[in-house]
């Protein structure tokens, strides 16, 4: 059994576990779980379909292959629904929630702006079909991250790293189909746990509405990220990290 508090980090839309590789730093002293959600990774295609909660069953799963007991449970994009999903099934094993860019569920949710989901501007794919994926993957990284050279340079090191592990447009989506019919089972506010809510003012993919809707429902405060996208393990690993330990 591990002696370190046990950490599960769900990533979000077409992400594999491996989404979590950069803010691994930050996180010195948890026990990192960082599961790969169906479509993505070793988990790989499941063309039969799935839902949230089928989701939140293979993060459960995952977290028990490794240990027993009581955990804290941060989910980004996807992974916060899936992780309210975990929460609301499993409540006694949940220590902590942290929610992350993520929505509060289909019938209290702001929608995005379908302008957001086109092609970025000025994108120009290399002479090289082979490498297409990676310039396609980096552009939208970058589009959803607050503009500026580190968020182009973040882009270009994570789309590289997702290379070959990150779902494929039918498996992206599956995804958004289990996400577009979610519903939460419960309340947050019945939760007897302590639950944290993030959310970057910046946000085009998942508006920075639904961070405030998350957290009213939650019945706790918001805590904005002033300056920041989508991307927050990215792009404030500092303020997340803060978030996780309980520090703010």
């Amino acid at each position: 059994m591990p002696t370190q508090p046990p950490l599960l980090l769900l990533a979000g839309m077409a992400q594999s576990g491996r989404y979590w590789d950069r803010f691994r730093p930050w996180l010195d002293g948890f026990h990192l779980i960082t599961p790969d959600n169906r479509e993505t990774g070793e988990a790989g295609p499941c063309p039969e379909g799935f839902t949230i909660e089928d989701l939140a069953a293979d993060a459960l799963a995952a977290v028990d292959r490794e240990l027993g007991g009581a955990f804290t449970v941060v989910g980004h994009s996807m992974g916060g629904m899936i992780a309210q999903a975990l929460a609301f099934e499993v409540p006694e094993r949940i220590e902590r929630l942290v929610l992350v860019s993520t929505r509060p569920g289909r019938s209290h949710e702001v929608p995005i702006d379908p302008s957001v989901l086109a092609p970025p501007a000025g994108l120009t794919l290399p002479d090289d079909p082979a490498d297409a994926p990676r310039a396609i993957r980096a552009a939208y990284y970058e589009k959803y991250m607050a503009p500026g050279e580190a968020s182009r340079k973040i882009a270009r090191e994570e789309a590289e790293r997702a290379h070959g592990n990150s779902a494929e447009l039918e498996g992206l989506m599956r995804q958004i189909m289990a996400m577009s019919v979610w519903e939460p089972g419960a309340e947050l506010r019945g939760l007897d746990t302590d639950i944290a809510v993030v959310h970057g003012d910046l946000d085009s993919l998942v508006p920075y509405g639904n961070g405030e809707i998350v957290a009213r429902l939650a019945g706790v405060p918001l805590v904005t990220l002033h300056g920041v996208g989508h991307m927050v393990p990215w792009e404030a690993p500092d303020e997340l990290a803060e978030v996780i330990r309980g520090l703010q």
